[in-house]
């Protein structure tokens, strides 16, 4: 696709590509994770649904990996994001 514009100086076409439009992928063909709730969540991991509701406030040090619709905050389960944040919080114990 291109699009013509004039030289100024010399009054002859130029030849131009025409800007594509802006488009990033939300998602790639193989990403698969489940949308599920805090209550789902706490259920999940075992924790308190204050727990989970407390972590994923934006004033926490330690906020949850969130994806935000207003007021209302969901989970990607299976998510790299989720995923990793719940590696972070690993203990390991050596004896």
């Amino acid at each position: 696709m291109s699009a013509q514009s004039l030289d100024v100086r010399s009054s002859q076409p130029i030849e131009r590509e025409a800007p594509k439009p802006f488009a990033v992928p939300l998602l790639s063909p193989k990403t698969t994770f489940e949308l599920i709730d805090a209550p789902e969540l706490a259920k999940r991991l075992n924790l308190p649904v204050s727990w989970i509701r407390a972590h994923c406030r934006r004033r926490t040090l330690d906020e949850l990996p969130v994806v935000r619709f207003g007021k209302y905050c969901r989970f990607r389960w299976g998510s790299p994001e989720l995923e990793k944040w719940i590696a972070a919080h690993e203990v390991s114990s050596r004896g």
